[in-house]
């Protein structure tokens, strides 16, 4: 494994070990690796709750909290939008409108993704949801 991803994978512990987070299940956290990427899966306590995945590359990280998959470019981006959903502190907004759905995920009340996207539906809402 490259020093880069061993690296990120040590300060993700850290940050795992690093304050009490007791809707993460910490007894089924996956981490799986290669040569030149890595993928930690890490649970909500909560088995109907989604939880967050992370796939980390030698130049890239995704993050992916359903239905959400967000590239990061930089790993200290990365582990600020993960500890960010780890203490709740991201809220998915999903507007629907007929022939059209919107995401708009937020930080602390900042947006930092919005996802438009064609949808076949016949009503119209807004949905609020929240991480961890």
């Amino acid at each position: 494994m490259i020093p880069a991803i061993r690296e990120f994978l040590d300060r993700l512990h850290q940050m795992l070990d690093g304050s009490e987070r007791p809707l993460v299940d910490r007894d089924h956290i996956e981490v799986t690796t290669h040569d030149t990427e890595a993928r930690v899966v890490i649970p909500h306590r909560e088995p109907d709750q989604p939880g967050i995945e992370i796939e980390v590359g030698e130049r890239y990280v995704f993050v992916t909290w359903t239905p959400e998959r967000q590239r990061v470019t930089g790993y200290d981006d990365a582990l600020r939008v993960i500890e960010a959903l780890l203490d709740g502190r991201v809220e998915l907004v999903v507007t629907e409108h007929f022939g059209y759905r919107k995401r708009c995920s937020s930080i602390d009340g900042r947006l930092f993704l919005t996802t438009r996207m064609p949808a076949l539906t016949f009503r119209s809402g807004t949905e609020r949801r929240r991480f961890f």
